[in-house]
């Protein structure tokens, strides 16, 4: 995730991040798929949730996630009620082997599972 957002500031840079992202949907097209993609989410009910704590606490799941799925932040702006993200998704990716599923999964979820290690059974 780049951080280049504007977390916790007060007023929303979004604006700047949107000509940035209009820039940056115009260049990285291929055969006409969008590879750089908005996204905007409220919070239910349009409640006041993200304070400073919380928003620094979302920007760093956001990370993990991000890099769970394998796609890359460009920029974010998280307010109290609602957040916008602007996201590239890689090209052609195919399948990923194990070791990256594994690498992938330890971003996530913290310690990572080894081969040997088998998850418990509940």
């Amino acid at each position: 995730m780049r951080g280049d957002g504007c977390g916790a500031a007060q007023s929303c840079c979004f604006a700047s991040c949107a000509v940035e992202g209009a820039a940056y949907a115009a260049c990285v097209r291929a055969g006409g798929v969008r590879r750089v993609l908005p996204v905007v989410s409220r919070i239910n009910g349009l409640a006041r949730l993200l304070t400073d704590t919380r928003r620094e606490g979302f920007r760093e799941l956001l990370g993990r996630v991000a890099g769970f799925c394998g796609v890359e932040v460009l920029t974010y702006c998280f307010m109290e009620n609602h957040f916008h993200l602007l996201v590239r998704v890689p090209g052609e990716v195919g399948e990923i082997d194990d070791e990256e599923l594994l690498r992938r999964a330890a971003l996530l979820y913290g310690a990572p599972l080894s081969r040997g290690r088998q998850p418990l059974s509940l």
